[in-house]
């Protein structure tokens, strides 16, 4: 029988991760409360039906269960409402375990325990390795489960066969929905989880489609400029500079979508294209373009277009057959005008070294190198590539138009930068060097040498106090109160001291006469500070980010930045000391 994959415990139960556990078993005081999560989970949007397994329902029974317990201190509530229980991407699932990594969180309760996952693997190590490395208590309030009792271990033996329920209820519920799904593809139902803009769902049939009167002449006009020859950019920008909310915008607005993310939309070429190529304004259903099964581990595949569903006269067209294969066929002169012209790019090579770092100082969005041929087809003819901003270039951002700048103009910008910095970087550590060993600075370094003895030697005297209060306790020459009261004194200086020690020492380090900063990248630096050509390896090694803004104006912001400051620290209380009488 094939293994089954498990969770990839390693990343999580790393050394690295060793530094955020929290203390040990919490005492129960109140000051000393377990810091407690509580998770909820919905496979599906929640529908406002009243179950047990809804939204509202689980936070209500979580909540009551902590309620009035001085135990639980509530640090946050994470819920995933429509994700799926049989694997753990989820996104307040992710960051539950990131407060729990940081020592934010070190206890978790739940619904029951499909709530933390129906794939009975990797429910099992949380339960049984994860969670126990990271000192949390589990509860699953339903199941009566709680890691902290005695009786956990008894409960123990049960849980991973509830796990395996709940990993074959899953697949059992995968197989009967898809199976559902099919018969609705068949049938020509519509099964997006919105209707498409210029639509809205049946309230008598939820996979019937009826024209949205408010929007559907807009779908109209846009096949209608497309067909006049207007550009896809030049409808973007006509639709909203006419005040016309885009799909996003517009379910925004209809209390459809929630999320902030789509009270700004604005239209883009890819959304009007994305209208011109849908069959549904033809009153076509087309479905099964893509496939994802539990059952058969299958996440999303793409199907041969053999394989969908296709249906046609399902609902009202808002456009006619005719001007629908028209705008296809003017769609598809486009791109072969564009592959036309592309193909004269390919002997031009223009890699883009700043891809994901380089981005439009005006809007934030990146930029985008784009390939130019100028004076195309004379003896002027000149192939150059630039930057623009990609918020312009779909022509949503008119205020970024003069954000460009050529790549040949940033490359030598990038190029004589990074070098100038780098160099600067090596050249200061050389410099501090030198002055460790000037008689000034060497006499500096040698007050702090004696500094730390004398720290050291006082360490010693405290701890030779601290045993000598204890016979003088046995001698009752102090009461238990003077020797807790001086036992406490005595700890608290030594550990006062042992700080300063520790950080006297790590200034010592900064006084060497080979001087250099400790670091992995410092050490890439020293490498490559006389580098020939600037190569995208360098741009990763050493730029974070580049802004650029109208005028060709440029910012870069360098990984190192916080070494370099550190080092000029260094050197400016160098060049102090030098100069101290």
């Amino acid at each position: 029988m094939a293994r089954k994959k498990r969770l990839n415990t390693a990343a999580i139960l790393s050394d690295d991760n060793q530094s955020v556990l929290i203390e040990k078993a919490p005492k129960k005081e109140n000051q000393y409360a377990y810091k407690t999560a509580l998770y909820v989970r919905l496979s599906v949007e929640d529908s406002g039906k009243e179950n047990g397994d809804s939204i509202e329902n689980q936070i209500a029974l979580v909540e009551k269960f902590i309620e009035g317990k001085d135990e639980f201190e509530f640090y946050h509530l994470y819920v995933d409402n429509g994700s799926s229980g049989v694997n753990f991407s989820r996104p307040a699932f992710s960051e539950m375990m990131d407060a729990i990594k940081a020592g934010k969180v070190n206890c978790v309760i739940v619904k029951d325990l499909s709530r933390l996952g129906r794939n009975y693997l990797d429910a099992g190590t949380y339960l049984e390795q994860i969670f126990p490395f990271y000192h949390v208590r589990f509860i699953s309030v339903m199941d009566g489960y709680d890691s902290l009792h005695s009786n956990a271990v008894d409960e123990g033996m049960i849980i991973p066969l509830k796990n395996l329920i709940n990993a074959s209820y899953a697949k059992d519920i995968s197989k009967k929905v898809s199976s559902a799904m099919q018969v609705k593809m068949r049938q020509g139902k519509y099964l997006g989880n919105h209707a498409p803009y210029g639509y809205e769902k049946d309230p008598k049939d939820k996979g019937h489609l009826l024209i949205d009167q408010k929007v559907s002449g807009n779908v109209r006009m846009i096949f209608e400029w497309f067909l006049q020859g207007m550009s896809l950019g030049k409808i973007a920008r006509q639709l909203n500079e006419q005040g016309i909310l885009c799909p996003a915008r517009y379910l925004h607005e209809q209390g459809v979508y929630h999320t902030d993310k789509h009270k700004n939309s604005i239209w883009r070429i890819k959304t009007v294209k994305t209208i011109l190529q849908n069959h549904v304004y033809i009153g076509e259903i087309i479905a099964g373009k893509e496939r994802t099964s539990i059952i058969e581990g299958i996440n999303r595949k793409a199907m041969k277009e053999e394989d969908w569903y296709i249906s046609k006269n399902m609902h009202e067209a808002i456009i006619s057959e005719k001007d629908f294969y028209l705008a296809q066929d003017r769609l598809g002169k486009i791109k072969e005008d564009w592959d036309k012209y592309a193909y004269s790019y390919n002997d031009f090579v223009a890699p883009n070294l700043y891809k994901g770092k380089i981005r439009c100082a005006k809007c934030g969005r990146a930029m985008k190198l784009v390939k130019v041929i100028r004076g195309k087809g004379t003896k002027y003819e000149k192939r150059v590539a630039d930057y623009f901003c990609s918020g312009f270039k779909d022509c949503s951002e008119e205020k970024c138009k003069d954000v460009v700048i050529s790549k040949k103009e940033l490359d030598q910008a990038i190029e004589a930068e990074l070098k100038l910095h780098l160099k600067t970087f090596v050249d200061t550590e050389q410099m501090i060097a030198q002055l460790n060993r000037t008689p000034k600075v060497t006499a500096a370094c040698e007050d702090i040498q004696k500094q730390i003895r004398m720290k050291k030697s006082r360490i010693c005297k405290l701890q030779s106090l601290n045993e000598g209060i204890y016979e003088d306790l046995k001698e009752e020459v102090i009461d238990e109160k003077e020797y807790l009261s001086l036992r406490k004194s005595y700890a608290n200086e030594i550990k006062e001291t042992e700080r300063q020690v520790a950080q006297l020492e790590n200034t010592l380090s900064e006084y060497t006469v080979d001087f250099h900063t400790k670091s992995d990248l410092a050490a890439k630096i020293k490498e490559c500070v006389d580098f020939k050509e600037l190569t995208k390896e360098y741009v990763d090694n050493f730029l974070l980010k580049i802004m650029v803004d109208e005028g060709k104006r440029v910012t870069v912001t360098y990984n190192f930045e916080d070494e370099f400051k550190e080092l000029l620290n260094i050197l400016e209380k160098r060049e102090k000391e030098e100069a101290n009488e």
